[in-house]
């Protein structure tokens, strides 16, 4: 890389709230939908520009269609950042429904966001990079240009068994998410952007960043996770996966 050229990245936020995350640890505060986007999304607004970035930021419908949050939303849009759909319930369960039922979720996030924002997403991840061939057929059906659920880590399943461990969900919630962060077939999937073959024609799908070789994530999850068990490798990892940006 010579000193004129600009390094290129896709950069993406999962604006995951509060509840979504104390649902996931199966905590039982989640079903009051705690909120923390009223000091997040300030904060995230004023970092971007400050450095004059626009992020793809995945939005959740449940959030979309409360009315506190729209002002929220709609600033995001504004500022020039893209919306897309991050389902509507955020259940990580959602590739396991039939396909009608998969529809209805994200048509209603879809909805949702339109009107908070203004923009009819074209792009998709699934709750917990949940993903499935009915959840492809139906962004295809509906238009979307983009999936961007994929996460060819092979931490996947150790990640799951972290998060089993340090969670207090009940047995039928540990069977319903079972495949939570994929397993070792998804930690094989192609690093780069690539495109599915459908019945109903080509979707592009662009993966949740991880580094070659290792295949280990770039993911701020991840380093939040690392950063608490071994703070050194932490620095290390840092330090090892910005060298020349």
């Amino acid at each position: 890389m010579t000193p004129s050229e600009t390094p290129s990245a896709t950069l993406s936020l999962d604006l995951d709230n509060l509840w979504a995350y104390l649902r996931s640890y199966g905590d039982e505060e989640w079903r009051t939908y705690p909120s923390f986007l009223h000091r997040a999304v300030p904060r995230f607004l004023e970092a971007t520009a400050r450095r004059g970035l626009r992020m793809t930021v995945f939005v959740v419908g449940r959030d979309a269609e409360q009315a506190d949050h729209r002002p929220l939303l709609e600033a995001i849009a504004a500022a020039g950042h893209e919306v897309s759909n991050h389902s509507y319930d955020h259940a990580p369960w959602l590739h396991r429904h039939p396909q009608d039922r998969i529809a209805e979720d994200i048509a209603r996030a879809e909805e949702a966001i339109g009107f908070a924002t203004g923009q009819r997403p074209s792009g998709f991840r699934g709750p917990a990079f949940s993903l499935s061939a009915a959840v492809l057929d139906v962004l295809n059906d509906r238009g979307y240009r983009y999936d961007a659920t994929t996460f060819p880590t092979i931490l996947g399943p150790l990640a799951r068994a972290y998060h089993r461990a340090t969670s207090r969900l009940d047995a039928e919630e540990r069977r319903r998410q079972d495949g939570l962060f994929g397993g070792l077939r998804e930690g094989l999937r192609p690093l780069n952007p690539y495109r599915w073959d459908l019945s109903g024609g080509p979707l592009a799908e662009v993966p949740v960043t991880t580094l070659p070789l290792l295949r280990v994530p770039v993911h701020a999850t991840y380093l939040k996770g690392v950063t608490y068990l071994t703070p050194p490798y932490f620095y290390l990892y840092l330090r090892e996966t910005t060298v020349g940006w």
